[in-house]
């Protein structure tokens, strides 16, 4: 019986570890150890910290700006293994501390998320992230069920331990349907916020830039026929399940204009191979670049999704999509999602086995035709970007749905000149 309680209890802290809200976080800078941490002062008297370089043990700059005040807090982008040194600063009228010298603490930041280090009374650091909240709501959780089956004298001591299992399995699927419902509403919140940023930012797009790129790297195209070609790609952004690159000058003007012309004639096929050399060569490049981008070298499925965009100013906006017959049936912005201005607002397959999207674009307008992340902050100005790839990575897999940060895109009115587009969903 102890066996089954103790499995609980473990059950119960492993639980609230693991789905802590503060889990699975996207690094801004992409790299795995970066952490946000907070420093909250509650020593009575005004103190700053600062960096401990780990070979030389010099201090860097103030992270505060002047010192931190008794009761505030202070947000900084850290690394994990990083210590750094807290420091009282003496009152301005008196010029001291509260003691003779004026103490130091010290704290590291740890791999785990959600970091806050509170400086007390007696200039002790403390700290709470995800895994000491989850102990603390764990033990919580067992004062509580403890208290009801003592008050219980009725009981024996195995009927006590059962019972005991039992009121934890309770708060577990309580303190599971709550974590449920905050991830629902930071989601539908998120959704919300990024389709107004969006329509603001259709409006506004003076002060746009593409986003920079956080990583550089060179990818090789090998045809079945045909010299190596190679490519440079630039990484945007990564989260823990899914990644936005660009791959430059992917498709070539020649390549365009027979896609083009494919698509016009109703002739753009589904799968690998084309009657025309180029739209083959396209559709090959397509493929290869996926499993590249995916680490994969087979399993992808050979009849992707293609979808065609068309969009002029002095025209309803077209959304195409390649039917399985090789026809191209397409629809007006009206007829297909919410839409503001003819904006087009693109939600991606969300099947379990989609790999990624492929946005290519062929034509760019003069004006207007910005292409906007609204979950991730990515932007794209078409000029910058016409003839290259860009390329939107999903992990297959479970946490899919605590990660939909790429799942939809903008692209804003065209306001001169027109856009061509076209994408493909790769499936495993």
């Amino acid at each position: 019986m102890m066996n089954r309680f103790n499995s609980f209890l473990f059950t119960t802290i492993l639980f609230l570890s693991r789905f802590s809200l503060g889990t699975a976080r996207y690094r801004k800078d992409g790299n795995p150890s970066s952490r946000n941490i907070v420093v909250q002062n509650r020593a009575g008297c005004k103190i700053d910290f600062f960096w401990i370089h780990p070979q030389t043990k010099e201090l860097a700059g103030s992270n505060t700006d002047g010192g931190l005040v008794n009761g505030g807090d202070s947000s900084i982008n850290s690394y994990v293994t990083h210590s750094f040194e807290v420091q009282e600063l003496p009152s301005k009228k008196t010029g001291t501390c509260k003691q003779e010298e004026c103490r130091k603490a010290y704290f590291t930041v740890s791999a785990n998320e959600d970091q806050i280090f509170i400086v007390d009374e007696n200039f002790v650091v403390t700290v709470e992230d995800h895994k000491t909240r989850a102990r603390r709501k764990a033990k919580e959780a067992l004062e509580e069920c403890q208290q009801s089956v003592q008050n219980d004298t009725s009981l024996s001591d195995t009927e006590k331990i059962d019972r005991l299992a039992d009121c934890m399995e309770q708060q577990l699927a309580l303190s599971m349907q709550e974590t449920a419902d905050e991830i629902q509403f930071q989601s539908q919140l998120r959704k919300q916020m990024g389709r107004s940023w969006s329509t603001y930012a259709c409006r506004d797009t003076m002060n746009t830039t593409t986003t920079t790129s956080i990583v550089n790297s060179t990818w090789t195209f090998q045809p079945a026929r045909g010299q190596k070609q190679k490519f440079k790609t630039q990484k945007l952004f990564e989260s823990d399940y899914s990644k936005i690159q660009r791959v430059q000058q992917f498709v070539t003007g020649s390549e365009c204009h027979a896609l083009r012309q494919a698509v016009t004639h109703d002739a753009l096929p589904r799968k690998a191979k084309s009657s025309n050399k180029l739209v083959g060569l396209f559709m090959e490049k397509v493929e290869q670049l996926v499993s590249y981008a995916t680490e994969m070298t087979a399993n992808i499925d050979k009849d992707p999704l293609m979808q065609v965009r068309w969009m002029e100013p002095t025209q309803k906006q077209e959304d195409c999509s390649i039917d399985a017959d090789g026809s191209t049936t397409c629809h007006t912005t009206a007829d297909l999602l919410e839409s503001d201005d003819s904006m087009i607002r693109v939600t991606l397959a969300n099947e379990d086995n989609v790999l990624a999207s492929v946005l290519v674009l062929c034509e760019t307008p003069d004006e207007g035709g910005e292409i906007f992340f609204t979950k991730t902050g990515t932007t794209f100005l078409p000029k910058d970007i016409q003839g290259d790839a860009i390329v939107i990575l999903h992990e297959v897999n479970a946490q899919r749905e605590e990660d939909p940060f790429v799942d939809e895109y903008v692209i804003c009115p065209v306001r001169k000149g027109r856009l061509f587009a076209l994408s493909e969903e790769m499936a495993k």
